[in-house]
């Protein structure tokens, strides 16, 4: 092999191990963005909830017009809200939590009723999210299947 064959092999693989990391970098990014990005459409729910909700979950006319303005981008954050109880060392933190009285066991029937409710306001806009919905209708838990069929 000549000097020159083998200094542009070099070249190429060089160049494809940088495409790899280029997309890892892409990837990552993307995901960040993503997480962010529903993260604010949460704060923006839940500040729609504790302004403009009656009694923590009942909204008023102006809270039915906020999350009509937020529209299907709080899908995501219903489906976070109605997924249920925590699974694996998720749950097993949330008992202790619970057991040592840090946290109360309410908050994930309000998270729930909330979904509901933002699933009703939107109307015709939440149904890309009935496809996950209907899948969870073979869970194991019952509380998740019974979310899905309300």
């Amino acid at each position: 092999m000549k000097p020159s064959e083998r200094a542009r092999r070099s070249w190429k693989r060089r160049y494809l191990v940088l495409g790899a990391v280029g997309l890892v970098f892409c990837g990552i990014g993307f995901a960040v963005w993503d997480a962010a990005r529903t993260l604010e459409v949460e704060r923006e729910l839940e500040t729609v909830f504790k302004t403009q909700a009656r009694d923590g979950w009942n909204l008023t006319p102006e809270g039915t017009n906020a999350v009509r303005v937020i529209g299907a981008r709080a899908l995501p954050v219903v489906l976070k809200w109605s997924s249920g109880r925590k699974q694996g060392w998720e749950r097993h933190l949330e008992r202790k939590l619970i057991k040592w009285g840090w946290i109360g066991e309410g908050p994930l029937t309000v998270q729930q009723a909330k979904a509901r409710m933002v699933v009703s306001t939107l109307g015709e806009e939440a149904i890309p999210a009935v496809p996950t919905l209907v899948g969870r209708l073979e869970s194991k838990d019952a509380g998740v299947r019974r979310f899905a069929v309300q």
